[in-house]
């Protein structure tokens, strides 16, 4: 990893969630970096945060414990509950998961061969707790990709409520895939079952932040600044046979999580949105 690819974003990720843990409550973000990257991980998060915003590790923090929270009430209220993790990155939420249960990870191929290694690794050492994870390399932009998510759900996990986590790939996706994702998901998941997301709104375009993210993961990534897709909450609210449980944006929920106001500014962060779907019948 640190491929000057997209998906190194996973390593910005998990450092913001190290640097507050008192928030996120990811204990093993940092270990999920080896110790030859952690110097590496450390400038490129101080460079953007020099270059964007410098509350990500905030903002990113406040997410994590967003969905965690909402995946432990799941897991809390369904004996027979599975979690899809889609894009999964080198997030810890099979691991934090106070009662275990079933966790499938899909992200590319390189991501999912490094994750799968440290975390052989963190296991045998200790550092990680036992728990059932599964992988899939896959790319969710190819149709490929996407139906080897929807034979996870139609075989292994057929008739059981799942909770699916889109965290943090929205807006790198375009509709017509996203769209192609929904349908997987509404063809695959029961009723009862969850879909976490989030997402950032069209009046992001010319947010002085998001300006400087785009030239920054241009920069960095090679990520094309034309290429992110964003939507309303509206939008969601049209998704077929789903409804919305909850929304929240990150200012609200520092809030709940944070005794602090840092983000009440919406023109110095990243108005990111969450939303909480459920599956109808």
């Amino acid at each position: 990893m640190l491929r000057q690819h997209i998906s190194d974003t996973s390593f910005l990720v998990a450092e913001s969630r190290a640097r507050r843990l008192d928030i996120s409550r990811d204990a093993y973000a940092r270990h999920w970096m080896p110790p030859t990257r952690l110097s590496a991980v450390a400038s490129l998060w101080d460079d953007f945060s020099r270059e964007v915003y410098p509350h990500d590790d905030l903002e990113l923090a406040i997410r994590n414990r967003f969905f965690l929270d909402r995946l432990e009430g799941f897991a809390a209220a369904h004996e027979d509950a599975a979690f899809v993790n889609v894009c999964a990155g080198l997030t810890s939420y099979p691991f934090l998961l106070e009662r275990p249960i079933p966790c499938f990870e899909c992200d590319l191929p390189h991501v999912v061969r490094f994750k799968q290694r440290r975390m052989a690794e963190l296991s045998s050492s200790g550092i990680l707790p036992r728990r059932s994870v599964s992988f899939l390399g896959l790319d969710v932009s190819r149709e490929d990709g996407r139906h080897q998510i929807q034979s996870l759900l139609d075989t292994k996990l057929a008739n059981r409520p799942t909770f699916v986590l889109l965290e943090g790939v929205s807006y790198l996706l375009n509709f017509g895939v996203l769209e192609a994702l929904f349908d997987v998901f509404r063809e695959g998941q029961s009723p009862g079952s969850q879909v976490a997301m989030d997402f950032w709104m069209p009046d992001l375009r010319q947010h002085p932040v998001f300006l400087r993210l785009q030239k920054f993961f241009g920069t960095h990534f090679g990520f094309p600044a034309q290429d992110y897709c964003l939507f309303d909450r509206e939008w969601i609210g049209r998704i077929r046979r789903y409804r919305v449980l909850e929304s929240s944006t990150v200012s609200g929920s520092e809030q709940r999580y944070a005794a602090s106001a840092v983000l009440s500014n919406e023109r110095e962060i990243l108005p990111e949105n969450y939303a909480l779907l459920e599956r109808l019948s």
